[in-house]
């Protein structure tokens, strides 16, 4: 994030497009200046997204993914989130956990306090890439391109409100392209930028395992820009690399994360045509900006050519900007590996994990948009009303349509949803869970009972289940060699030996299961009722017979 100042300071290095010459107003509207307009509209979108997670947080339970990082985030000691962490309980970079705990012991632990923490992470990735990308573009441009990322995609605005890792991802990435802008077209680098390098890397990197292609395409792309400079620059690529003492840091975290998946995970292989919706974040509305802003790239050059003396439009190699391209680049190569590992392995190719590619879009809007500010009514020095006021019908027009929209609604558990739940459990009784989602929102969210989570890896890794995704019991079992709630996931064996009547709660996947494990004659299963109004629930009642009535 940066400071009033640094926000409002004048930009003075020199920039290779002619408009970085222009002089600026007090509004700073043109290119290579930030001023007023720039802080008042970071600060109006800022408040947009606040808005849409107060908003979403009113009515909404946590759902069982934000549960796991909150339990991991919240767990006892700083010791024991680690061990979270190490243990693979969540799926997250080391960074996540460790700046989340400060985040909950400044703003106290709760479930809008979780998301807050996303928002904020998300804000700080949208002042970083409005910063670096003034640098390049004037001010229309880069606020039309941050309100059609950041307040239009429907796994933006999601995660935007979602209590996870992804928008601290966003931040680590944004903090790497800005970077990467800032040293592509350097000769000479200064400690502080080959510092700045690897921590940003470093970071990516400790955000989550997937920041590892990222900073490795941007490295690649920073390479092949200075093969075409006919240059080396040993001490950036060395920098950059120096980021990459996260991975032996974090392999075993990695490597119990990714183990979830032994066989089948929830992500589907991609198609070709994938490649598409995922270049606009599997959004119609970003496919239609998308090949807009090609159109406007096109016809824009063909104005800046003309405008600068060249009746044809041929003035694209004076106009462009390496730096922005080869970012730009660096993050389709990204979407490009991701969608090669995912046909040949487990999937990877879903709409979280290709959130960096909006920070491409934004720089793509801009520079489509940016001819369109130049030398015309905007560009003047009278104008940086004009410029507001289409940023601000803009804002209003995208915020309004978020928070009305409110997308995902399907997530999250409504308020009231484990109260109506409860009238069909037993009062005061132990309860054994199949599903990791019911028994992370009943354990957080009812008292009454105690919830047990029933793992059974010996039946989930036979033959008769080998086919099944089982990931979330892996989870839960990496939950438990962390010490997370291991009083309360307990073996299938160690069950029956401690209880001879419990509550049993299944879902739809533990039919077969249930079929295989629970038909023994020492057994009785008696339906009790079943709940489908979040997830399909069937209540059971589970008794030991004695052993004489199993002989009959």
């Amino acid at each position: 994030m940066h400071t009033r100042e640094s926000f409002a300071g004048e930009i003075r290095e020199s920039h290779s497009s002619p408009e970085a010459t222009e002089s600026g107003i007090g509004g700073g509207h043109l290119v290579g200046r930030v001023g007023p307009l720039d802080l008042l509209f970071f600060l109006l979108t800022s408040a947009s997204l606040v808005v849409l997670c107060l908003v979403r947080s009113r009515t909404r339970l946590m759902w069982s993914d934000e549960l796991l990082g909150y339990g991991v985030l919240t767990a006892p000691s700083l010791r024991d989130t680690l061990a979270g962490w190490y243990q693979g309980a969540d799926g997250g970079g080391i960074f996540f956990y460790l700046f989340g705990r400060i985040w909950m012991e400044v703003f106290h632990p709760s479930a809008l306090s979780v998301r807050l923490y996303s928002t904020f992470s998300f804000i700080g990735s949208i002042g970083l890439i409005w910063w670096v990308a003034r640098r390049f573009y004037a001010f229309a441009p880069v606020a039309i391109g941050v309100f059609f990322v950041y307040l239009t995609p429907d796994v933006v605005m999601w995660q935007e409100v979602n209590g996870r890792f992804y928008g601290f991802f966003m931040f680590a990435a944004a903090l790497a392209v800005t970077m990467t802008l800032l040293t592509a077209e350097k000769d000479r680098l200064t400690t502080v930028e080959l510092i700045g390098t690897a921590a940003a890397h470093a970071l990516l990197i400790g955000s989550h395992i997937l920041g590892l292609v990222y900073s490795a395409s941007l490295i690649v792309a920073l390479a092949v820009l200075d093969l075409s400079r006919r240059r080396i620059r040993w001490k950036l690529y060395a920098s950059a690399l120096g980021g990459w003492i996260m991975l032996p840091i974090s392999a075993h975290a990695i490597l119990a994360s990714t183990s979830i998946a032994e066989k089948t995970f929830w992500t589907t292989k991609p198609r070709l045509i994938d490649l598409t919706y995922g270049a606009t974040l599997f959004d119609q509305w970003m496919i239609h900006q998308l090949l807009f802003a090609i159109a406007l790239f096109n016809v824009g050059y063909l104005m800046r050519g003309r405008a600068d003396g060249h009746p044809t439009g041929t003035g694209f190699t004076k106009s462009y900007h390496p730096a922005v391209f080869t970012v730009v680049g660096a993050i389709f190569l990204a979407e490009v590996v991701l969608f090669a590992k995912s046909r040949f392995g487990i999937s990877v190719f879903a709409d979280r994990y290709l959130l960096p590619i909006g920070l491409a879009l934004v720089l793509l809007i801009a520079e489509g948009l940016s001819p369109f500010f130049r030398d015309s009514f905007f560009a003047k020095r009278s104008s940086a009303w004009r410029s507001a006021a289409v940023a601000a019908i803009l804002l209003v027009a995208f915020s309004s349509r978020s928070i009305r929209k409110i997308p995902y609604d399907f997530v999250y558990p409504r308020v009231g949803y484990p109260e109506r739940l409860l009238n069909h459990l037993p009062p005061e009784k132990t309860i054994v869970v199949t599903f990791m989602p019911t028994f992370l929102l009943l354990r957080a969210y009812d008292p009454t009972h105690h919830y047990v989570y029933l793992l059974d890896r010996t039946y989930d890794r036979s033959p008769r289940a080998s086919m099944e995704d089982h990931s979330l019991q892996h989870l839960m079992e990496n939950w438990k060699n962390a010490g997370l709630a291991k009083d309360d996931i307990l073996s299938f064996e160690d069950i029956l030996s401690a209880d001879n009547n419990f509550t049993l709660l299944t879902d739809p996947s533990r039919d077969i299961w249930l079929k295989d494990r629970l038909s023994e004659p020492s057994l009785s299963l008696q339906p009790v009722t079943s709940y489908d109004e979040w997830f399909q629930v069937k209540v059971w009642t589970v008794q030991r017979r004695d052993s004489h009535a199993a002989r009959q």
